[in-house]
């Protein structure tokens, strides 16, 4: 066996595992976690379900490997950048948002994922402690309860879960999520900019 053979091996390896992590992706996103079977996942391949156990041992290692491929995807295409300045909130939700709807049924599924929940609160805790930074200047004149409310608030309007909900729930999509999560947010931003917020007449 050549160099290139084992090349030639090692792509058509690669190519059949993403083929089956795209089904399982679109498996969940259709299904939802407790409802797919490997056979599930390898018939929206179109491979054997033997195929997929001699890629993935276990449905567990299905489902870590598709979030692990997500997290690679997203950290390529910037999604990872977080906000240092009331100022970059909206562009950082902009992005974020816009990357969620590229990766599309990836993203739903990963969201959806069990699996993924201690990995997406590791990314929150960053995501709250950035936007708590980035708002500092403008919430030292709330009490500390009210202003960790707001960061709270604010978190979870330009939260991944937020864009699930409002692409899943009502439809929209990814920009008239950013439009509205933004809209909100900069309202909120004034308000604070102007003196103003809970408990605050």
């Amino acid at each position: 066996m050549t160099a290139q053979d084992l090349g030639l091996r090692d792509k058509q390896t690669q190519l059949t595992r993403d083929l089956v992590l795209d089904a399982l992706a679109e498996v969940i996103a259709d299904q939802g976690v407790s409802d797919f079977s490997v056979q599930d996942v390898a018939d929206r391949a179109g491979v054997s379900h033997r195929t997929v156990y001699r890629h993935f041992e276990t449905r567990e290692a299905m489902t870590d490997a598709l979030v692990a491929r997500l997290e690679e995807r997203a950290r390529e295409l910037g999604a990872t950048v977080l906000p240092t300045t009331p100022d970059e909130i909206i562009p950082s939700l902009s992005g974020k948002f816009a990357i969620m709807e590229e990766l599309g049924p990836s993203a739903r599924a990963v969201l959806m994922l069990d699996a993924a929940r201690l990995k997406h609160s590791e990314m929150a805790a960053r995501s709250i402690e950035a936007t708590r930074a980035s708002m500092s200047g403008i919430t030292q004149h709330l009490s500390p309860e009210a202003a960790e409310g707001v960061i709270a608030l604010i978190h979870q309007i330009g939260s991944t879960r937020m864009w699930l909900s409002l692409t899943e729930e009502t439809g929209m999509d990814a920009e008239r999520c950013f439009q509205m999560a933004a809209w909100t947010i900069s309202n909120l931003i004034r308000e604070l900019e102007a003196g103003r917020g809970p408990g605050i007449s």
